[in-house]
C-alpha cells in the first residue's frame, strides 16, 4: 500500500565528510535550515527526503562522514513541524544499506539464537519505522526523532499523484555492469547482480587505507581536470549550439534514455504488484549533480514528470530542494 502525506521536501548529493560539501559552510547550514524552518510553517512537512549520496563513503573517513552528519542533523533535527527524515542511499553511501540488510536478516537473527533465510532480501523494504536503527543516533535528543530508510525506490502519494523516488545511480550503466552479461528479471535481480561493483569500487577500494589514498588523489585529479576543461569549452564555446551545447544535448538525451529504460523495467517488475505503478506519475532523483523541474517524458505511453534535485556539493548554482505538496505544482527552490 502507498503511503499518502501531504508534504515532502527532497534534497539529494549532500555528500557529508568530503571537503566540497556545502554544509561545511555554517552558513549554508544555517541559511538551509532557516529555509525548510519557514516551509514547516506553513504546513507541517511529513517528511525530508534525502536521496542518496547522504554520507560520502568514497571519498571521506568514517570519523569526518559522521561528525558532519551529526551536525547536520542536530541542525535539522530542530525544526518544528518536520515530522521524519527519509534517506534512501546512492553509489557513495550504499554500504549503509548493506549494513542494514546484514544485520536485520543476518546478524541480528542469529544474535537472538535462530536461523537466518536462506536468501538476502534486498530492494523494495523499508528500515526504522518498528526496528531501531543505528542511524538514529544522529538524531538523538533532537525533536525530530524519526528516521527511516528505504531502497532503491520510493513511492508517496501527494495530491492524488504517484511520486517515485530514487537516488538515480540505477540509471546509469557504469553502475550496472553485471547487466550486460545477464539481464536482470526483476528489482531484486538487478540488485544482487550490481551490488558487490558497487561496494567493491564505491566502498572498499576507496576505503583501503594507502590504496584508497591513491584512487582519491587519482579522483580528485579529473575531477579537477573536467572542471578546467567545463571552463575551457565555457570560454570559447558560449552558445548553445556550440561545442558545448551539442555535448549538453547528448548527455540529456541519454539520461532521457536511461530513465526510460529503469521506468519501463520498474513498471514491468511491479506489475505483479498491484496499486504499485499508477498515473499521474512523477519520477524525483538526484545523483547527476544538474537540477531539472518538470520535463515531461512518455513512458510506454504514460507521460511522467521528471524532476533532479540538485547537489549540495562543490557549486551553490546547483543547490536546491523540492517542495511537494498537495495538489500544487512540485517547486524547486534555492536558498
Amino acid at each position: 500500500m502507498i503511503k499518502k502525506v501531504n508534504k515532502i521536501i527532497a534534497i539529494s548529493d549532500i555528500h557529508l565528510g568530503e571537503k566540497d560539501c556545502l554544509f561545511n559552510d555554517s552558513k549554508i547550514l544555517g541559511e538551509f535550515k532557516k529555509h525548510i524552518t519557514e516551509e514547516a510553517k506553513h504546513g507541517s512537512v511529513d517528511e525530508l527526503l534525502i536521496l542518496g549520496d547522504m554520507f560520502d563513503l568514497s571519498l571521506a573517513s568514517y570519523k569526518d562522514v559522521y561528525a558532519k552528519a551529526r551536525e547536520f542533523f542536530q541542525s535539522i533535527g530542530e525544526i518544528e513541524n518536520l515530522k521524519a527524515i527519509v534517506f534512501i542511499p546512492g553509489n557513495h553511501d550504499h554500504h549503509i544499506w548493506t549494513l542494514l540488510i546484514e544485520e536485520e536478516q543476518i546478524t541480528g537473527i542469529i544474535r537472538e539464537g535462530k536461523i537466518p533465510s536462506p536468501e538476502l532480501k534486498r530492494v523494495d523494504l523499508e528500515y526504522g519505522e518498528k526496528e531501531s536503527i543505528f542511524l538514529q543516533g544522529l538524531l538523538k535528543g533532537c525533536m525530530v526523532n524519526k528516521f527511516l530508510v528505504a531502497y532503491p525506490n520510493i513511492f508517496r502519494e501527494i495530491g492524488g499523484k504517484l511520486y517515485f523516488f530514487h537516488h538515480g545511480h540505477l540509471l546509469d550503466r557504469i553502475f550496472t555492469p553485471a547487466n550486460i552479461i545477464l539481464k536482470p528479471k526483476s528489482l531484486q535481480e538487478l540488485e544482487a547482480f550490481n551490488s558487490s561493483w558497487i561496494e567493491g569500487i564505491w566502498y572498499h577500494l576507496v576505503q583501503a587505507e594507502r590504496l584508497g589514498e591513491l584512487i582519491k588523489d587519482g579522483y580528485n585529479e579529473f575531477t579537477g581536470f573536467k572542471a578546467v576543461m567545463a571552463s575551457f569549452l565555457e570560454k570559447f564555446h558560449i552558445r548553445d549550439n556550440t561545442v558545448t551545447g551539442r555535448l549538453r544535448g547528448l548527455r540529456v538525451e541519454k539520461l532521457k534514455s536511461e530513465i526510460s529504460t529503469y521506468l519501463e523495467d520498474c513498471i514491468n517488475w511491479y506489475k505483479e504488484t498491484p496499486n504499485t505503478l499508477y498515473s499521474p506519475m512523477n519520477f524525483v532523483f538526484g545523483h547527476t549533480h544538474e537540477k531539472s523541474s518538470g520535463e515531461i517524458l512518455d513512458v510506454k505511453g504514460q507521460e511522467i514528470g521528471i524532476y533532479n534535485t540538485g547537489a549540495w556539493h562543490g557549486d551553490i548554482k546547483l543547490a536546491s530542494y523540492l517542495v511537494i505538496e498537495g495538489e500544487k505544482k512540485p517547486e524547486l527552490k534555492s536558498l
